[in-house]
């Protein structure tokens, strides 16, 4: 979903790293623990399909608990 949101924001001219305080702690605390938990080859390859899918596929699918 981080990858996808980044990548909607780019899409527009809006950089969202360094400029919200509250996105860059969000980015800290959740995602770059996760990139460690997976490690950097499985991350980029979830992160890759994220931005494939497009924020609006990828917000439904980080909803639906039911997948898992």
């Amino acid at each position: 979903m981080n990858a996808a949101a980044v990548a909607n924001f780019k899409s527009i001219g809006v950089e969202i790293y360094g400029i919200w305080p509250l996105w860059d702690d969000f980015i800290d605390t959740y995602i770059n623990e996760a990139w460690k938990a997976v490690g950097e080859e499985l991350a980029k390859k979830y992160e890759a399909e994220g931005i494939a899918m497009g924020y609006d596929r990828a917000l439904e699918y980080a909803l639906d608990f039911k997948k898992d």
